[in-house]
């Protein structure tokens, strides 16, 4: 009889699902910047059998472009992050990820879009215009630096007026017996005064300003609107923003 040869056990493998978590840098650092992050697939059934071996990256040019190869990560299983830099600050980016094994490049995750973008710098302190008993008229600066995207909001920020409620203090006790900050959310950033209305008088409040950017995930929202009947209020406060600094605090009198 003639010998017969080695045999190879092989086992059959498909390529490898995208990673089911695609994230970015939150806040994030740099308006020219994006990093962005992703879930190692791992499961026997998201690998298809193989174990992967890296992550390709895809990225446009934030000008309704499609995603092309940016990041190749072919034996770099571990690295689950790519920075994406020489961005133009208030453009929104779109990413895709994909991951690689010995049975070849998997598809790609669903596109997820980023906004080129950091967080806005603090404005001035509320500067003091006019007050009677129960309103504060403020005087609202713009932020030096927008970072890199339109405000959308500012954040009003003030206490009860009495020294038992000082600004910031609370916030993290209540309900439990403490006050919270209280907040009005203006969405008309062209204003320049804002009235801080149904204030009790002879009193001092501390108030600040927040500026909030556009929301650094996703496509672009609609303007944050507001109704006649609260203008220049913001119709909703539960809207994706990018927070900015607060400004230093303003102790002004009704």
């Amino acid at each position: 009889y003639a010998d017969v040869s080695p045999y190879l056990v092989a086992k059959a493998a498909q390529p490898p699902q995208p990673p089911d978590q695609v994230n970015r840098d939150i806040p994030p650092a740099l308006p020219t910047a994006i990093e962005v992050k992703w879930s190692a697939v791992v499961d026997e059934i998201a690998t298809g059998g193989a174990l992967v071996t890296g992550y390709f990256v895809y990225a446009n040019t934030g000008i309704d472009d499609r995603p092309v190869l940016v990041y190749d990560g072919r034996g770099n299983p571990s690295v689950r992050s790519f920075k994406y830099t020489g961005l133009v600050p208030g453009r929104r980016y779109r990413f895709q990820v994909s991951s690689v094994s010995t049975a070849g490049e998997g598809p790609r995750s669903q596109v997820y879009t980023f906004l080129a973008a950091a967080p806005p710098s603090a404005p001035m302190a509320p500067r003091f215009v006019d007050a009677d008993a129960e309103n504060i008229v403020l005087g609202i600066d713009p932020p030096p630096f927008d970072g890199g995207s339109k405000i959308v909001r500012y954040v009003i920020w003030y206490n009860y007026g009495t020294p038992d409620t000082r600004l910031g203090e609370f916030q993290d006790k209540y309900p439990g017996g403490s006050f919270p900050d209280r907040q009005m959310h203006v969405c008309d950033t062209s204003l320049t005064e804002f009235s801080l209305f149904n204030l009790v008088g002879s009193r001092d409040y501390q108030i600040q300003i927040q500026a909030h950017a556009a929301c650094p995930e996703g496509e672009e929202l609609p303007p944050h609107i507001t109704r006649p009947e609260t203008y220049p209020l913001c119709e909703s406060q539960d809207v994706c923003t990018l927070p900015g600094a607060k400004s230093s605090i303003a102790l002004l009198t009704t």
